[in-house]
């Protein structure tokens, strides 16, 4: 492809297809993409929309840029000294969850009860050389919702509640949630439309608790 120039480029992505390991695979492919870019190759999805989709790290800049409602959360360095890492909990109370940056499916994921299951965890993320990973504060609700916006409409939405579990668990179908294919107040719609429209995205899925009526967005994919 590296002779392509000026032509329509359309690619998918997958964390499968990382050929030099880097750490994630998101980051080897938007350099790539950049250079194609930079050969006047119009390219879909574009840059902006892979950052936003694989890296949760600017996802969360973004939100925090367009004043779009998440969970309080700070971004970390897990390589960094202990003592700075464990200043950043302070503005957290227990529970919490630690996530990295290049999960999906809700791997990366931790549920954090105390100060020693932190420190364990910092210590598997070092392992794994993680450089970067967010702490954030856990929403008390027992469903999420999945929204799917395609250009200026929703196109689906799902409401996901957890089943009753002794230990922590995402709202993942993959973990056995009840689903419920319910459609969103209309003017709840719009605000994901807006999210859309603000992000620049031409499509997103966004996961995210509604608290009568106040939207709280974990991620978009």
């Amino acid at each position: 492809i590296g002779k392509l120039r000026k032509v329509n480029f359309f690619y998918s992505f997958t964390d499968k297809y990382n050929p030099f390991s880097f750490e994630s695979n998101s980051r080897f492919l938007s350099k790539t993409i950049s250079l194609l870019e930079s050969q006047e190759c119009r390219i879909y999805p574009n840059l902006n929309e892979l950052e936003l989709w694989e890296n949760k790290e600017y996802m969360y800049e973004m939100f925090e840029r367009l004043q779009i409602p998440f969970p309080k959360t700070k971004i970390i360095k897990p390589l960094n000294e202990e003592s700075y890492l464990l200043n950043a909990v302070s503005d957290f109370k227990f529970p919490f969850l630690v996530k990295e940056h290049f999960g999906n499916h809700s791997k990366g994921i931790y549920h954090i009860s105390d100060l020693s299951e932190f420190k364990a965890i910092l210590n598997k993320l070092k392992e794994k050389e993680v450089t970067t990973a967010a702490i954030q504060e856990l929403i008390d609700d027992d469903s999420d919702f999945r929204i799917i916006v395609i250009g200026d409409k929703v196109f689906q939405t799902y409401r996901r509640d957890k089943i009753k579990s002794e230990s922590w668990t995402s709202t993942s179908t993959s973990n056995g949630s009840i689903i419920d294919f319910s459609p969103l107040k209309k003017n709840l719609e719009e605000k994901f439309i807006q999210f859309t429209d603000l992000l620049n995205l031409s499509n997103a899925a966004y996961d995210a608790s509604i608290i009568n009526d106040e939207i709280i967005i974990y991620e978009v994919s």
